[in-house]
C-alpha cells in the first residue's frame, strides 16, 4: 500500500488534466517495483461542480455508488484491470452523457 500511494503522490500532477496517462504511469511503477502477483483496486474520480458532470476510472474496485436527488442508486462498475499485475495495461475514463445530470 505504502509502494502505491507514493506512486500516486509522485504523479498526481497530471492526473486531472491525463488521467489515463496518470493511471498507465502509476500501473508501470507499481508492477516494476513490486513482488510478482502484487495488485491493488482503486477508484479515481473527478465530479465537475459547474458542469455537474463526473468522471471515473474503477480499476477493478468494488463499485462506486453514486446516490441521486431523487434517491436512487446507481452502481459505478469497473472500467479496466486492477493495478500492478500486468505491465501492458490500459484504462477507460467512463463520463458524460450517460449519467444524467447530478442537481
Amino acid at each position: 500500500m505504502a509502494n502505491l500511494q507514493a506512486n500516486l503522490r509522485s504523479q498526481c500532477a497530471i492526473a486531472l488534466d491525463q488521467p489515463e496517462a496518470f493511471l498507465r504511469s502509476v500501473n508501470r511503477l507499481f508492477f516494476e517495483n513490486t513482488s510478482d502477483g502484487a495488485y491493488a483496486t482503486l477508484f479515481f474520480g473527478e465530479y465537475d461542480e459547474r458542469r455537474q458532470k463526473l468522471r471515473y476510472v474503477n480499476c477493478g474496485h468494488l463499485p462506486g455508488l453514486l446516490l441521486r436527488r431523487d434517491g436512487s442508486v446507481e452502481k459505478l462498475e469497473a472500467t479496466c484491470m486492477v493495478l500492478g499485475l500486468f505491465a501492458d495495461w490500459d484504462c477507460t475514463v467512463t463520463s458524460g452523457s450517460f449519467l444524467p445530470e447530478i442537481h
